[in-house]
């Protein structure tokens, strides 16, 4: 379903109506969230109604709207759909910047900032890795080096932005 222009690495967002030769928009719509594109769709339409633009929308639709639409209001929606867009894959970006550099970890570093998360004192995970004290410090100062974190805190923090730790 790929056309030899789409960029997919350039944000934006996809405007469809409902009526389309071939595949309807709803239709499309559907194929590419299945397809994995991230980007928002916007709705418009002189052959819609509200059980369709609640579907839509219910399906991840950035906005549905009617023609005639005002073109100020078409453009506002469209900057804002291509703004949202930019967001996520920066914040896309970010995590995965974040899991290149977790697992850039040694298994024993990796060990010493789980348990440095969990609030742990620096003696209690020598003790429950069965390694010395001096040991827990040079890898903890290492991998803090590697996530480019400077506390417990941002180490927690770290590992619940990338799915390691739970939220709570």
């Amino acid at each position: 379903m790929k056309a030899e222009f789409d960029d997919a690495e350039r944000p934006g967002c996809i405007v469809l109506d409902i009526r389309m030769p071939g595949m309807n928009g709803m239709e499309l719509h559907k194929r590419l969230l299945q397809d994995g594109n991230d980007l928002p769709v916007l709705f418009l339409t002189g052959h819609g109604d509200i059980d369709m633009a609640v579907t839509a929308l219910k399906r991840g639709a950035g906005d549905f709207l009617q023609k005639p639409s005002d073109p100020e209001r078409l453009q506002a929606i469209v900057r804002r759909l291509v703004d949202e867009n930019i967001c996520v894959r920066k914040k896309k970006a970010e995590l995965e910047q974040k899991r290149r550099k977790y697992d850039l970890l040694t298994q024993r570093e990796k060990d010493v900032v789980d348990l440095v998360s969990q609030g742990e004192l620096n003696k209690v995970i020598a003790d429950k890795l069965g390694i010395t004290l001096f040991t827990v410090k040079i890898h903890r100062a290492n991998a803090c080096r590697k996530l480019e974190c400077r506390s417990a805190v941002d180490i927690s923090d770290f590992l619940r932005d990338i799915g390691i730790k739970d939220g709570k």
